[in-house]
């Protein structure tokens, strides 16, 4: 064989190998996440250009995340505001575990 083929073909070899090292890290890294049952969640506006009609809650009203299950939308997290509570989705959800984060309404 041709030295320089040679070279390549250790180069390519070692490569392989190292790749193959750092996915088995990566791998049991997860693993070891979903074994511990703790994950966290971290929740991030895209859109940061919207406006709302006055009166309409916004932001600074509070949040809460409903998730569907059982084929009905269950409060997970309550982070309204005071003066404003957790309202559930007016839309049906789309499939099973589906969340979402929705503005929380003025209480009555």
């Amino acid at each position: 064989m041709h030295w320089f083929t040679e070279i390549v073909l250790v180069l390519g070899t070692s490569a392989a190998a190292i790749a193959l090292i750092i996915s088995a890290a990566e791998l049991q890294r997860i693993r070891t996440i979903f074994q511990s049952g703790t994950i966290r969640v971290t929740l991030r506006r895209w859109d940061t250009s919207s406006s709302a009609r006055p009166g309409m809650p916004t932001e600074s009203s509070g949040y809460a995340i409903f998730t569907f299950r059982g084929g009905q939308w269950r409060l997970e997290a309550d982070l309204s505001q005071p003066g404003y509570e957790a309202v559930p989705p007016n839309i049906s959800g789309t499939f099973e575990g589906q969340v979402i984060k929705k503005i929380s309404g003025p209480k009555n």
